[in-house]
């Protein structure tokens, strides 16, 4: 509709900056870098989801929980009810 003919892919394109070549060797060591980065924030977010397991299983193992369930006449289905976000003692401080 433009009048302008489609391109091949024989045709160049214009790129932003110097074109610069990489040898396979750089390549697979950028690729080996960006997954040892990758690797670290995964075991970071992995710790940090432990932790947070951890405080919700400690809060759930509360001896005093069942007397609070009969107290409200709650059945232990309905112990969520009484579990609170694992974030919540972090805002106190």
């Amino acid at each position: 509709m433009s009048g302008r003919l489609a391109m091949s892919p024989a045709d160049t394109m214009a790129l932003p900056g110097q074109i610069m070549s990489a040898t396979l060797a750089e390549v697979e060591e950028g690729q080996r870098e960006n997954i040892a980065a990758a690797q670290l924030e995964l075991e970071e977010m992995h710790a940090d989801v432990r932790m947070q397991t951890d405080r919700i299983r400690e809060r759930r193992k509360n001896p005093a929980q069942d007397k609070i369930l009969k107290t409200l006449n709650l059945l232990p289905s309905d112990a969520y009810l009484l579990l609170a976000p694992a974030d919540i003692e972090d805002e106190a401080k």
